[in-house]
């Protein structure tokens, strides 16, 4: 049994890094004109199959392909990485999931919160953990606007480097070191009883 491929995923990294494709058969010439935005909902890139009937080419020698071209291009991360072109941070301030679960009968389920705030900005520093976030362009009645830098998680969409800030609406770092103190105790427990 042979293992799985993400196609898709491989024909949306190529177009991204298309400057990095220098051979010129169909596929690649294909490839180079078309534009992917990772900031688009709407995903507007050909599938393996719609690029096999478009250019002609059988799907198996396709495939065959694309898999070439991509591990070419993931080995060539080594001696020319890839850029970034845009950094950006999105804030959430929110109370955390494992705050505010539920139990209904014998399952957890997610109330979502109407305060909790969620947007994109360009920032001149990322806020480090513990530090306090205010952003007083928020209406303050209808949406969290202040908080505690909690998580920090960095997310690589193509070329867009996407950082998320996590904000604890009420608490301060001192909670969070708890909480992470309480489920490493909790861990070190399972651990010892396997």
């Amino acid at each position: 049994m042979g293992s799985h491929r993400n196609y898709n995923l491989m024909i949306e990294t190529l177009v991204i890094f298309k400057r990095y494709l220098s051979g010129d058969s169909p596929l690649e010439s294909k490839l180079r004109k078309l534009e992917f935005s990772s900031m688009n909902e709407e995903d507007n890139l050909p599938t393996n199959q719609e690029l096999s009937k478009e250019l002609e080419i059988p799907r198996v020698k396709l495939n065959k392909e694309l898999r070439v071209l991509y591990e070419k291009f993931i080995e060539g991360t080594w001696d020319s990485p890839p850029e970034i072109k845009e950094v950006f941070h999105t804030i959430v301030i929110s109370i955390p999931y494992d705050e505010r679960k539920q139990k209904h009968g014998k399952n957890w389920y997610y109330e979502p919160d109407e305060r909790s705030t969620h947007f994109r900005l360009k920032l001149t520093h990322t806020p480090r953990i513990g530090e306090q976030l205010d952003l007083s362009f928020i209406e303050r009645n209808e949406k969290f606007k202040r908080g505690y830098v909690y998580d920090i998680s960095h997310c690589i969409y193509g070329d867009v480097h996407d950082i998320q800030v996590h904000v604890h609406p009420f608490k301060n770092y001192y909670h969070q070191w708890e909480k992470m103190k309480d489920e490493h105790e909790w861990w070190e427990r399972q651990r010892r009883n396997w």
